[in-house]
């Protein structure tokens, strides 16, 4: 330490008193806590819905695999006319006023038909890619979502680059630290604005979302390391 220690120096993490270390280990576990929260989303977003647990009207409009459906018709169909009790669900129309008809090949094939055919339309309409089927929704979605994150994530790079700028860590990797922190902050909103453009945006978004996770680890580490070392005893 120079006979003039610098503004850094004074107050130093380890020369906190209790209180001041107090206060600088919830701030740290708390955006560690924001690290692991942000990992959750993406498990929640990306990885908790598989592709077995995907109802079967939505699997197949995502496939675009329709070929099999009048064949499964014509074998529901041959089950039900099997069964002598069978009867199709009443019509509430003048004719049969909610009478039971009786069930006929013709009349089943053109219900489970239109069936069939509603179920398409509302997995394309509430279905996985609804939200991206307009190209302006899109992107105005994502430019919403990256103008949010940046705002978040830019008070973030000032409170806790603050406070390692306190941390015994030497001015080459506080500098090296920090640049890529802001550096992976803009990154991260060009990704999101991008996101479902091609597989650059993509690629950005996930390789900047992972800097920002490990240098935020990086930070809480050597601000953990400096609060367990002893400094000046104060109330």
């Amino acid at each position: 330490m120079s006979e003039h220690p610098s503004i850094f120096e004074q107050y130093a993490i380890a020369r906190l008193p209790r209180i001041g270390k107090l206060f600088v280990a919830i701030f740290t576990t708390l955006m560690l806590l924001i690290c692991l929260w942000a990992v959750f989303i993406f498990y929640v977003d990306k990885g908790i819905i598989d592709e077995d647990s995907v109802p079967m009207y939505l699997s197949r409009t995502m496939s675009g695999n329709l070929a099999g459906d009048e064949e499964q018709r014509r074998e529901d169909i041959e089950a039900i006319e099997d069964d002598s009790a069978s009867v199709l669900a009443p019509i509430w129309d003048s004719a049969l006023a909610g009478r039971e008809a009786t069930a006929d090949s013709a009349t089943m094939a053109t219900r489970f038909r239109e069936a069939d055919e509603r179920l398409t339309e509302e997995a394309i309409e509430y279905g996985p890619g609804a939200e991206y089927a307009n190209y302006h929704e899109h992107l105005r979605r994502n430019v919403g979502l990256a103008h949010t994150h940046i705002n978040g994530q830019t008070l973030l790079y000032f409170a806790f680059g603050l406070v390692f700028l306190f941390s015994s860590a030497n001015a080459r990797i506080k500098r090296t630290v920090l640049w890529v922190f802001g550096v992976s902050i803009v990154l991260h909103a060009i990704g999101l604005s991008g996101e479902g453009f091609g597989w650059f945006f993509d690629d950005i978004l996930a390789v900047s979302g992972v800097a920002i996770l490990v240098v935020i680890a990086y930070m809480a580490l050597l601000i953990y390391v400096d609060l367990g070392r002893k400094g000046p005893e104060h109330l």
